[in-house]
């Protein structure tokens, strides 16, 4: 009977100290296991954090950029603006230019037929006068006197009547 009771006895105590040693292993892996989860949810949380941190920077970039893409937009609209205006002011001043122009060219062909019929008026004029003159200058002047112009006549009639004693210079 000791036998069977120490047998007993060992198998309870083996038993109990299984149940102990169970016990311990399952509050140590619950343990474990809750220092994981603790360790698992900081870890996540401090992951949430940080990204939530990236996430706010990231997000005012996007703002910063986006107020310097309106800003960038405008400056762009302001140039084309600009730009139009200047195309419209250099359309105006090729249609002043060319009006400009066709009015000088018939101004210049008016002042030319103009200078042409004065300038042919003058010639005309110029030309009657030293006519004029010119008959004037024959009529009132003679290199020889009468009488050696009638024997110049009379030389071109019966060759040679003039001689150097008949010649009479002025």
């Amino acid at each position: 009977m000791r036998q069977e009771l120490s047998r007993t006895l060992f198998v309870v105590n083996t038993a109990t100290h299984r149940g102990r040693c169970d016990r311990k292993d399952k509050i140590k892996s619950a343990r474990i296991l809750e220092d994981f989860r603790q360790n698992t949810q900081e870890q996540t949380s401090y992951m949430v954090t940080q990204h939530e941190m990236i996430v706010s920077n990231l997000s005012e970039k996007i703002d910063r950029l986006e107020e310097q893409l309106t800003r960038l937009n405008e400056v762009v609209q302001q140039k084309d603006e600009t730009l139009e205006k200047l195309k419209n002011e250099y359309s105006e001043t090729l249609s002043d230019r060319d009006t400009t122009i066709d009015r000088l060219r018939k101004q210049l062909s008016t002042e030319g037929a103009q200078y042409q019929d004065t300038m042919i008026q003058a010639f005309n004029r110029i030309t009657n006068t030293l006519g004029d003159d010119y008959l004037k200058f024959h009529e009132n002047f003679h290199q020889w006197s009468e009488d050696t112009m009638k024997n110049i006549e009379l030389e071109f009639l019966n060759p040679p009547f003039l001689d150097e004693e008949s010649t009479v210079y002025y």
